[in-house]
Formats: structure tokens, C-alpha cells, sequence
């Protein structure tokens, strides 16, 4: 019994361990992973892949940090990278045909305007293309083009549609 009231509190502390200047990975930053491996973000990753993505729909990985300045993970930027995560095949291949119902989710997962969907859509296809040309890609598993394809797409969103999509303003 005080075996499990010592993990559980270790747990609760590291749960509020947070750095507020640091870039949140959703990958990386959230879920059960990083509570139970904070400096692994090797392990924290595939941990968080399979407990969490696999078995709740990434519901530990949102709660995890409810105690985060922003709640980063548990709003929309966690949705649109689970949902990138889910479906980077199907991504991937619409954003190299320019459209798509997956490519419509996300964006709207985002909140952006639908008369915008076209320009984010080619900007993110645009910056893409050079991950896809590099030698690496290749080599890629489909969790770090996600990432990639996120933060790519998280860019564009951030530094030119902002006013047409609804981004946290902190």
C-alpha cells in the first residue's frame, strides 16, 4: 500500500513539472509517457503510443497535463495532432492532391475558415515537399512524419491564418 501511494504521489509531482518556455511536443510533452519517463522522450513516445492512443483514443495523453499553464493537451493542437497521427497515409496523399476529407478534419479540427482551407492546404504542401524529397523520409516512421507534417501545418496556421483559424493567443 505505500509502495503504491509513493508512486502515485511521485507521479502527481512529475505531472506538475512543467517548463513554461519550452515548446510543447504533443508527441512527446503529454500522456502517461513523459509522467512515468520524464527524461526519456524515446520511451515517453512509444509509451504514450501504446497505452494511450491505442487503448483510450488518446484520452491519458489529453488529461495527463490538465495542470499545464495553456492545457495544451487537452485542446485543439492535441486533437489536430492525434487526428494527424491517426491518418498521416490518408494526409499525406491529399495533401499532394490539393484536397481531401482528412485534409477538410484537421483544418477544421483547427477552426480555420473554409474559404482558407485551399492556401493553408498549398503552403503546408509546399513546406512538406521538402521532407518527402529528403533522404531520410524514407526512413521515417509514420509517428515522426506526423509530427513533422503537424508542426509544419501548426506553422503556417500560427504565423499566417490566425486570424482565420482559432489559435491560442498566450
Amino acid at each position: 500500500m505505500k509502495t503504491k501511494t509513493v508512486i502515485a504521489s511521485c507521479l502527481f509531482a512529475l505531472s506538475f513539472t512543467f517548463s513554461l518556455n519550452a515548446k510543447i511536443n504533443i508527441w512527446r510533452d503529454c500522456g502517461i509517457g513523459v509522467m512515468v519517463f520524464p527524461d526519456d522522450p524515446g520511451v515517453s513516445i512509444i509509451v504514450n503510443l501504446t497505452i494511450s492512443w491505442t487503448s483510450d483514443l488518446g484520452l491519458m495523453a489529453t488529461s495527463s497535463r490538465v495542470s499545464s499553464a495553456d492545457e495544451f493537451c487537452k485542446d485543439r493542437e492535441a486533437s489536430a495532432a492525434r487526428f494527424i497521427n491517426d491518418n498521416i497515409v490518408n494526409i499525406e496523399e491529399e495533401t499532394a492532391k490539393g484536397h481531401g476529407t482528412s485534409l477538410t478534419s484537421v483544418l477544421n479540427i483547427w477552426g480555420c475558415q473554409e474559404s482558407t482551407h485551399k492556401e493553408i492546404i498549398k503552403n503546408v504542401r509546399r513546406d512538406y515537399a521538402k521532407i518527402i524529397q529528403s533522404p531520410k523520409y524514407e526512413k521515417m516512421k509514420n509517428i515522426e512524419k506526423a509530427e513533422s507534417y503537424y508542426y509544419k501545418l501548426e506553422n503556417q496556421i500560427s504565423t499566417k491564418f490566425a486570424n482565420q483559424c482559432r489559435v491560442r493567443t498566450s
